[in-house]
């Protein structure tokens, strides 16, 4: 068991029972204790779990529990919507393009079409997309790897293996959490690490998140803001734009599915210095 592997079933066990001894932990994973302690701290550390004396706590569900798919397709759908209409623009018409996981680049995926797309190979970790890209009869590949129980993502060490032998000329990352000084996060470590690989092939870095993820923060960190050269989102608060500014990011305001309009009101529009 890889160590990234080792701290997301801590992680996992915290789902189901609010405190694990050390103890316990060494024998639900057959690792040793020193090992136990090592991951403990880190996850500590990262603000992820709350240490105590013989043992490892739960510091608040929502930073290790992600959040069932039913559950995430029923929250901000008319931003995602939104968000994956105006981020079809920044597709072409060839190449090789990676759609992460999430219910905020699904809508993109319902959004692409044979006649445009066809010569266009999409590979992605979501169980969802790849039927969706599957039902358009495009050219997909779905990443082999763990399928998590919660959110039916593909994500681990045999899917960051495998995503090493494409480039892609842009990815589609989303998250769970943004801020301008503790960057961009998910929920699940295993997860963050694929999306980290992803970006590393792809010329053009696109971050997907509806505005209810500014300044949040939760689980293991993908990167920071500057990493990516856009970020689109529906709306954006006054600090969100000072932070793509400063960062050199190209902030991009969703156009509203039907009306062409941007969710705040007004014309879709481009904020910030997009990268060389």
């Amino acid at each position: 068991m890889f160590y990234d592997q080792k701290l997301e079933r801590i992680l996992e066990l915290l789902e189901l029972a609010p405190y694990w001894s050390s103890k316990d932990l060494s024998k639900r994973l057959t690792i040793s204790r020193s090992t136990v302690q090592r991951c403990l701290e880190d996850l500590h550390r990262s603000g992820r779990v709350r240490r105590i004396h013989g043992g490892v706590g739960r510091i608040n569900a929502s930073l290790s529990r992600p959040i069932p798919l039913d559950e995430r397709s029923q929250t901000d759908i008319s931003a995602k919507r939104a968000i994956g209409q105006t981020a079809l623009r920044f597709i072409g018409t060839g190449g090789y393009v990676y759609l992460d996981a999430g219910t905020t680049v699904l809508p993109l995926a319902q959004r692409l079409n044979k006649l445009r797309h066809g010569s266009i190979h999409f590979i992605t970790n979501d169980v969802a997309i790849a039927l969706t890209l599957a039902r358009q009869e495009l050219n997909h590949t779905l990443l082999s790897g763990r399928i998590h129980p919660v959110t039916q993502t593909i994500s681990g060490p045999v899917s960051v293996s495998q995503i090493t032998e494409y480039h892609f000329d842009v990815c589609f990352i989303s998250a769970d959490g943004i801020g301008a000084e503790y960057g961009i996060t998910c929920s699940l470590n295993d997860e963050a690490c694929l999306k980290r690989q992803a970006m590393r092939q792809s010329v053009c870095k696109v971050l997907l998140a509806s505005s209810g993820k500014w300044e949040r923060r939760l689980g293991s960190r993908i990167g920071s803001l500057e990493n990516f050269d856009m970020f689109i989102t529906e709306k954006a608060t006054p600090s969100e734009k000072r932070a793509c500014r400063g960062k050199g990011v190209t902030l991009v305001l969703a156009d509203d599915t039907e009306t062409g309009k941007s969710s705040n009101g007004g014309k879709s529009k481009y904020t910030g210095n997009r990268k060389n």
